[in-house]
């Protein structure tokens, strides 16, 4: 945080999660960056994964907190940056967390590399061949165990 505070108008997101296989549980910090989704494809169920604490690079001191839940088999996490919701083709309308959501839903017995694709794709179609401003990043990852 002290090296990047030294850069003027610069900041940076960070998430931290450890997943222990023997207890199934998922320790996670974030520092400004988007919740984490989680599905729990046995019940239909979404959660958003956050704890509080800021970007780095802005505010010194900064404190995190973390949480943990206990994952299931079969459960599903999307990783994402902020340019995955946020971005829009006119300002007026963004993709939105809630069409996220909505993708996730309809699509969860797809295999999580298809759904990524799928988000990508819907993504690009909505943004009509404009710009994006931010960057766009997922990573999904399937709880087998």
């Amino acid at each position: 945080n002290r090296e990047l505070s030294t850069i003027p108008n610069d900041y940076v997101t960070v998430f931290f999660g450890v997943f222990d296989q023997e207890s199934h549980s998922f320790g996670y910090a974030s520092g400004g960056h988007p919740p984490l989704i989680l599905h729990r494809r046995s019940t239909g169920e979404v959660l958003k994964l956050e704890s509080q604490a800021t970007f780095l690079g802005y505010f010194d001191p900064v404190e995190f907190s973390s949480d943990t839940i206990k994952l299931e088999k079969g459960d599903r996490i999307l990783f994402y940056t902020d340019g995955l919701f946020e971005s829009s083709p006119d300002e007026k309308e963004e993709f939105g967390m809630e069409r996220v959501i909505q993708l996730i839903n309809k699509h969860s017995e797809k295999p999580i590399q298809e759904l990524i694709d799928i988000l990508q794709s819907e993504l690009t179609a909505f943004m009509d061949g404009k710009y994006f401003d931010d960057d766009v990043t997922m990573v999904g990852l399937d709880i087998l165990i």
